[in-house]
């Protein structure tokens, strides 16, 4: 079952979602320019990431376009945060 949902971000980007159900479990699902206005970056940026495997995603449809999970794109997110008290004590030293 497909089912859209307009979500707002943190960086108050709207952003269309699609969620779908796998197995009873919902997967929330971004394209490559609704990854890329989440995270700020150009939609190449985004493709090349996906391309390297440091961000997770799948190729769906005939056209093989790229969706991102978005429990994935959460993860990268939080991999590539630095807490500002760690960064504190980085300039201290």
């Amino acid at each position: 079952m497909l089912q859209y949902q307009r979500r707002i971000n943190p960086l108050y980007c709207v952003t269309m979602c699609v969620t779908i159900s796998i197995g009873g479990a919902r997967v929330e699902l971004y394209t490559v320019d609704e990854a890329a206005g989440i995270l700020r970056l150009n939609s190449y940026t985004i493709r090349r990431l996906l391309r390297e495997g440091r961000l997770p995603g799948i190729k769906v449809g005939a056209g093989q376009q790229w969706r991102v999970r978005k429990d994935d794109l959460d993860e990268y997110i939080a991999r590539r945060v630095v807490p500002q008290r760690h960064k504190l004590q980085a300039s201290e030293e």
